[in-house]
């Protein structure tokens, strides 16, 4: 059984804006090591809480997939 990420998140919850103002950076040159910072931050947090900060869509893949249920009325 595994569980497979079918969308990720919409949006990081820091924007790169607000971490270059945060962390005082003018320019450029560093944006993509910032933005990858940025993610690595949100999938830490999300494994240590698991819970996720947005909202994504995951699918449940098994191969013996049984349910079981009762309706009463």
């Amino acid at each position: 059984m595994s569980i497979a990420l079918v969308t990720g998140p919409a949006a990081e919850p820091v924007s790169l804006a607000e971490a270059k103002t945060h962390l005082r950076v003018i320019g450029t040159d560093d944006d993509t090591y910032i933005t990858a910072l940025i993610t690595a931050a949100r999938q830490w947090v999300e494994n240590f809480t698991r819970r996720s900060l947005d909202r994504k869509s995951t699918r449940l893949n098994s191969s013996h997939l049984v349910i079981s249920y009762a309706v009463f009325c």
